[in-house]
């Protein structure tokens, strides 16, 4: 009799208790995850207390004295999939006794799953040019120019692909360590910063339709008002996936680093939701601990609670 209350019992509550069996399997690997990777931190932002995981270092190389690790992360925002892809990777030549370091940032576009495919097209394309093409090219300069032609070829061949006359792109921001120096290249609106001793630069402009009216601000054809308040303005003049890229900037002679300069790679969803001196004063409290800074800017930004809140991914390179 027992036996059949029980099983009665089982049969008409078995859906609350794997329920039930499932929660409790999840707040147990909540709190075994949570005592390896997790760490409170105070939001410099002056918001709330958020949760952040200590970065991985992806990738690492000693050059010219220093020590040049670089850690990423990367978060959704309020958007439905995830449009950014990125990477940190070695770049050695054992013959030429050469070494670096590569990071990248790509921030699709195009909608949903055509904006992530764009900019993994962009990433996995960028880093095998460059590979091939490193040692062989003449300079940096020829060399990131070649990567950059080569992934705007592919990501318009995936265009095509996709079909319906739908078309996609990215915007793509890289560096690359070698020497001790820092080279860099962009093409769109995604950001490279360089932090030293308190101060963050921009290193990067922003290849949208601003760029343009403030030429003729310039020339005095236009009030600087009246250029910041064109809803154009944010439209990009120049991307991977264009056909023919008119646009890309290219740090050729190459920037000399020093030991506690700081890296940062982002896309535009970083500095759309933080100021410049936001992003400074957070860089400032953690330089010393590098490896918590990309989560520490990310979820910054997602700390504003914007409605809109975009993807923002932010790759950090460390001098040491």
């Amino acid at each position: 009799m027992n036996g059949e209350l029980i099983a009665g019992y089982i049969k008409e509550n078995w859906i609350w208790m794997v329920a039930s069996l499932l929660v409790a399997t999840s707040v147990i690997t909540l709190l075994i995850d949570g005592g390896k990777k997790r760490k409170w931190v105070k939001n410099s932002t002056g918001g709330s207390q958020i949760t952040v995981i200590k970065g991985r270092r992806l990738a690492v190389c000693s050059d010219a004295g220093l020590t040049i690790s670089g850690y990423a992360s990367s978060i959704i925002g309020t958007r439905k999939d995830q449009q950014d892809s990125y990477a940190v990777i070695p770049i050695n030549d054992e013959k030429k006794d050469e070494s670096g370091l590569l990071g990248i940032v790509c921030d699709g576009m195009g909608g949903l799953e055509f904006g992530k495919k764009a900019s993994k097209t962009g990433v996995v394309t960028f880093i095998e040019q460059f590979q091939k093409n490193r040692f062989s090219a003449k300079n940096y300069t020829a060399c990131a120019r070649m990567a950059i032609d080569k992934a705007d070829e592919n990501v318009v061949e995936l265009s095509k692909k996709l079909g319906d006359g739908h078309r996609s792109g990215t915007t793509l921001v890289s560096v690359y360590v070698t020497d001790g120096k820092l080279h860099w290249c962009s093409v769109g609106d995604s950001r490279i910063y360089h932090y030293r001793q308190g101060k963050i630069d921009q290193l990067t402009r922003d290849h949208n339709y601003l760029l343009l009216l403030m030429e003729q601000v310039r020339k005095g054809m236009m009030s600087k008002e009246k250029a910041e308040t064109d809803p154009e303005k944010d439209s990009l003049i120049s991307f991977i996936g264009i056909d023919g890229v008119p646009l890309a900037d290219i740090e050729e002679q190459g920037i000399p680093l020093k030991s506690g300069d700081i890296v940062v790679l982002c896309s535009d969803g970083l500095y759309k939701a933080l100021s410049v001196a936001e992003m400074e004063n957070i860089i400032c409290s953690y330089e010393e601990k590098p490896a918590y800074l990309p989560g520490i800017l990310t979820a910054s930004a997602m700390d504003k609670w914007c409605k809109h809140q975009d993807n923002t991914t932010v790759v950090v390179l460390s001098c040491r």
